[in-house]
């Protein structure tokens, strides 16, 4: 279960931890984002953290752990958005972990996890996005709890009890952190289905493999069962039920398309190193390549668990970054296979030429430095709109006053389509951020875009005001 080199991977951990430091630590908790205002105002009653009332928060999901971590943070540091950043932070640091040591577990993935947990941690899309808003924690939840729940399932060999009763309590909290965590007992089922155990070896029969299916899918449906049902009491939201944004869609096209689009984002970096690897073949061992077998069984395992986990949420439109980040791990463990395999054909041609080591050498500092820059652009992008909304609520505390309870505030945003603007870093989260900052006056408000106009006669409780260059006036 160890690696060959466990100095070395040691080594590469900490500096796969240092260089997410340098990339996010700076940008961290600069302020709240749009949802990041509603799941806080759902959790909070009158300015004081609300336990009971965090068991259902989530805007009509049932996510109560996402809901009980930000009460207890709110009874903790109130409205400082630091803390909330770094903890989502140590939640991604865990998860980079957590991904290594799975697929350290197993024989046939051993020599790839290192490889998988570094694009996992620099994957531009799901990755920025679950880290950079506060509110991407359902995400960084989810998978903690379901990765725990994939290695307490390996202990039940050797310690039967104790595995089952992590297996429960791991895979009860990933349900009630996300939903896409329903997929896992059908991963798991067609895991050991098709694929290989721990050490390495397929089940001799189809009739030992179902068998073999039956204590984990067992062990995981009972949470399944109690979270579907706590689901259905507290009237959650369903594909029935649900607005146009998470309304499915059932046409293949549609399917896809929408699996098309998450590739991309689940696996850009993965496609460039690939890309980039061929093409150096191509270029300067096409005589000396040799092409052997390559591992498609650990492909499909990879795709397969990308396909599974993206299945929830496949048929809605496509919309969040955070559909990928659980699903990106099925991704990287594909890509990873052609990536040693290229890199391996690559190696002993650059030992007895030293001057194409350097080039190649240098070829790569100088590709990871522009996506480490990239990724620090993304990372700052994010905490420019944090800084903005933040902005935005200082301004508009200092600028409304004393109002009449229940007065109802609607700003005209003159900078509508742009980046930083109110409409695109708080938006829907304005009556929400006024619940934050207002808890007794119970104030509600809107802001509209540039041709709003107020009406002829304005209503006492209606107060105007339009913002621009980072000012509110008053109308």
């Amino acid at each position: 279960m160890v690696q060959k080199n466990p100095g070395n991977t040691l080594s590469w951990l900490i500096a796969l931890f240092a260089i997410q430091f340098i990339l996010f630590a700076p940008n961290l908790g600069k302020g709240f984002i749009t949802d990041d205002f509603t799941w806080l105002a759902d959790v909070v009653t009158l300015d004081e953290a609300d336990f009971s009332k965090a068991l259902s928060a989530g805007g009509g999901f049932c996510r109560p752990l996402a809901g009980l971590s930000f009460a207890l943070q709110y009874k903790l540091w109130g409205l400082s958005p630091g803390a909330y950043g770094y903890f989502n932070f140590m939640l991604h640091l865990a998860n980079i972990l957590l991904v290594y040591l799975l697929l350290n577990s197993f024989t046939a993935s051993r020599r790839y996890a290192l490889a998988v947990a570094f694009l996992f941690a620099f994957n531009a899309k799901g990755t920025h996005h679950a880290v950079g808003w506060i509110s991407g924690r359902t995400s960084l939840l989810c998978t903690f709890f379901l990765l725990l729940t994939f290695l307490a399932l390996l202990q039940i060999r050797k310690h039967p009890i104790r595995g089952a009763v992590l297996t429960f309590i791991c895979y009860s909290a990933a349900l009630f952190s996300k939903e896409p965590a329903v997929a896992a007992p059908l991963f798991i089922f067609l895991f050991v289905l098709f694929f290989k155990d721990s050490k390495g070896t397929k089940l001799s029969n189809p009739k030992s493999r179902i068998t073999g299916s039956i204590l984990p899918m067992t062990l995981m449906s009972l949470p399944l069962l109690i979270y579907l049902s706590v689901r259905f009491s507290a009237q959650a939201l369903n594909p029935l039920t649900a607005p146009g944004c998470y309304t499915y869609n059932l046409q293949p096209t549609w399917w896809l398309a929408n699996l098309g689009e998450y590739f991309i984002r689940a696996g850009l970096l993965d496609i460039y190193i690939i890309l980039g690897l061929g093409l150096l073949i191509l270029l300067f061992f096409t005589r000396d390549f040799k092409r052997e077998g390559i591992n498609l069984s650990y492909i499909i395992l990879g795709l397969t668990w990308f396909l599974v986990f993206l299945l929830p949420v496949l048929a809605l439109p496509a919309r969040s970054d955070l559909y990928t980040y659980f699903p990106q791990i099925g991704v990287h463990m594909a890509t990873a296979v052609p990536i040693l395999y290229l890199w391996d054909k690559i190696k002993p041609h650059l030992r007895p030429k030293k001057g194409l080591a350097i080039l190649f050498a240098i070829l790569i500092l100088v590709t990871a430095s522009a996506w480490f820059v990239y990724l620090y652009s993304k990372a700052s992008a994010n905490a420019a709109k944090a800084e903005s909304s933040h902005q935005f609520t200082q301004v508009l505390k200092d600028t409304i006053g004393p109002l009449p309870q229940n007065s109802h505030i609607y700003i005209i945003d003159r900078h509508h389509n742009e980046d930083y603007s109110p409409s695109k870093v708080v938006s829907y989260g304005f009556p929400a951020l006024l619940k934050l900052y207002y808890p007794y006056m119970e104030y509600k408000g809107k802001i509209l875009k540039p041709g709003a106009t107020p009406p002829q006669n304005i209503p006492p409780q209606d107060h105007y005001y339009t913002w621009h260059n980072n000012t509110l006036h008053p109308l």
